[in-house]
């Protein structure tokens, strides 16, 4: 079969941060002998196309009146009105802002001819299934996926991704206690993976105070690359997060991590490693998620 990733909907630095992602998904349904294609602009008129959910009203009725085979990735939280409760970028009281609401009504368009959902976050698959086939995508193990160069790491902490205000206060704080780099902006991919390498304890800091599921991308590069991880605490945890410790209730995740940096991080990262490539290898994942979309 023919998959078509496609991210023609998702605006700017959006697609960047959905490139991983395609590379797990890829790794799995080429381990099955599927044909994969990938297109930030296009969508394809003979193969099943895959979409990301993140559409405006106008864009998400577009798809559904396109007439194409297309199933869809939803990668957030869904609250029932919207998607994680808010925008993670507002620090306002209540963060259902504009663009809030506008997302929710393009993905309630795109969804209603969606063929099946592939969900990021377990919770959401009960609700999915009401309109369509739907499973819970796992990020697993591939060895397509292993980094070929290694190195000896030489900073302390480092943080990749977006910035939110909830983010931006606790990496402040670290940053008064530790040895921390940050960007205020995405890096290109290149050089985020190089800094991933670099460094002994990658930070992974919720987006908000109330977020509900742990980075399933930051948590499977940090297995990948053998490196530390501070894991804030979320609600829902998954197969993948438990090879990992994560922050304790009642415990600051500022002290989390510097605990992290004075255990034997190695040691924890090897072992989580091996953990990953027996227990969820992502050929098995994919096998489950196709079988449950009703493709195989």
């Amino acid at each position: 079969m023919h998959f078509h990733f496609s991210a023609l909907n998702v605006l700017g630095w959006g697609k960047e941060t959905l490139l991983d992602m395609y590379l797990w998904l890829r790794a799995g349904l080429e381990d099955l002998g599927h044909e994969v294609t990938f297109s930030d602009e296009t969508l394809a008129p003979r193969a099943l196309n895959i979409v990301w959910e993140g559409f405006s009203p106008e864009s998400g009725e577009e798809l559904r009146a396109s007439g194409l085979q297309y199933g869809m990735i939803v990668t957030e939280f869904m609250d029932g009105t919207g998607f994680n409760k808010g925008t993670p970028q507002s620090d306002q009281a209540d963060r259902r802002d504009e663009s809030y609401r506008r997302r929710w009504l393009g993905f309630q368009s795109a969804a209603s001819e969606a063929r099946f959902f592939w969900s990021m976050v377990e919770s959401n698959v009960a609700g999915l299934r009401e309109q369509a086939p739907a499973s819970f995508i796992e990020l697993g193990f591939s060895d397509r996926l292993v980094p070929a160069v290694s190195q000896e790491p030489s900073i302390d902490f480092s943080f990749t991704g977006i910035i939110t205000p909830h983010r931006q206060r606790i990496l402040e704080a670290l940053e008064k206690r530790a040895q921390v780099v940050w960007h205020r902006t995405l890096l290109p991919l290149d050089e985020r993976d190089e800094l991933f390498l670099a460094t002994r304890i990658n930070l992974s800091p919720n987006k908000t105070s109330d977020w509900q599921m742990p980075s399933p991308t930051r948590v499977g590069k940090a297995l990948l690359c053998k490196r530390g991880i501070a894991l804030d605490r979320t609600p829902q945890r998954t197969r993948q997060s438990n090879l990992v410790d994560c922050c304790p209730d009642g415990m600051d995740y500022v002290d989390f991590a510097i605990d992290r940096l004075s255990q034997d991080w190695r040691s924890a990262a090897n072992a989580a490693f091996e953990r990953y490539r027996s227990e969820l290898p992502m050929k098995g994942i994919m096998e489950r998620v196709l079988d449950e979309s009703r493709l195989a």
